[in-house]
């Protein structure tokens, strides 16, 4: 990551319909402007592949990445369940 960058980060709780945690989902975080699949990062700055499975705290389904400033889709899917 090149210095000055400008980097967002995404931190969420991966939960369902009904506020159940969902552990082990897939994300996949692409660009509004072309629909390409994002360059990200995880917490620690090292490059994290694009989709990745969410939950560094797999009891807790939390999950988060870096990305530099812009828009973004984030989709997180569940077996066969978009989220």
């Amino acid at each position: 990551m090149a210095k000055g960058f400008i980097m967002e980060m995404y931190h969420n709780t991966v939960q369902n319909a009904q506020g159940d945690i969902i552990n082990g989902a897939t994300i996949t975080v692409t660009l509004v402007s072309s629909g390409a699949n994002a360059t990200i990062f995880d917490k620690n700055d090292d490059a994290l592949s694009n989709p990745f499975t969410s939950g560094y705290d797999r009891s807790k389904g939390e999950t988060d990445f870096k990305a530099a400033d812009g828009i973004y889709n984030v989709q997180i899917v569940s077996g066969e369940t978009c989220l």
